[in-house]
């Protein structure tokens, strides 16, 4: 669905409505949407890092980790909860860095950035669910994303992928079922 670049200003303009800024809650999530990620229990493949207020970016997890997750050759996304808005997103914007760590993997390819309320049930299979299945409630749940075009955009050995995403107001919705 809608292969090419998408933001949530260009999605709500699309559909004739204005995003609405707001302040953020004291948590949020990002939701990454990526192919081929690798790893061991304790070595991620990847890391994720914010730009923290001193204007240094900050490890903030690793990709992918928790008893070693894997999406080797499959789509899949990985939830990123418990962040802080008020130490990461500045003048609406979150600026996020994913950096390739020296192991055995060299590469991954990330399809997509969604900063999501912090839903203490999401887990990374119901985000894949939703990312495939319900692709426009992700994008009005969202507070603001970020979508590659069709081929994507890669992280690995020689470049981090860099990526500033707008952050606008914070629906008040629940997970689906």
């Amino acid at each position: 669905e809608d292969a090419g670049l998408l933001t949530k200003r260009d999605w709500r303009a699309a559909r004739g409505e204005e995003p609405a800024p707001g302040e953020p809650p004291a948590t949020f999530a990002i939701w990454l949407y990526a192919n081929d990620i690798d790893g061991q229990d304790g070595k991620p493949e990847h890391e994720l890092r914010l730009l923290g207020p001193d204007g240094e970016y900050e490890t903030v997890a690793g990709v992918v980790d928790e008893g070693a997750r894997q999406a080797s050759r499959l789509n899949k996304a990985f939830v990123i909860s418990g962040l802080d808005a008020s130490r990461y997103i500045h003048d609406r914007e979150l600026a996020l860095r994913i950096v390739n760590l020296p192991e055995d993997w060299y590469i991954s390819t990330f399809y997509a950035f969604y900063v999501m309320p912090d839903f203490a049930d999401a887990t990374d299979e119901a985000a894949t669910r939703l990312i495939e299945d319900n692709l426009a409630w992700v994008r009005a749940a969202a507070a603001g994303f970020h979508e590659y075009e069709f081929e994507g955009a890669t992280a690995g050995e020689s470049e981090p992928l860099q990526q500033r995403i707008e952050v606008f107001s914070f629906p008040d919705v629940a997970l689906p079922d």
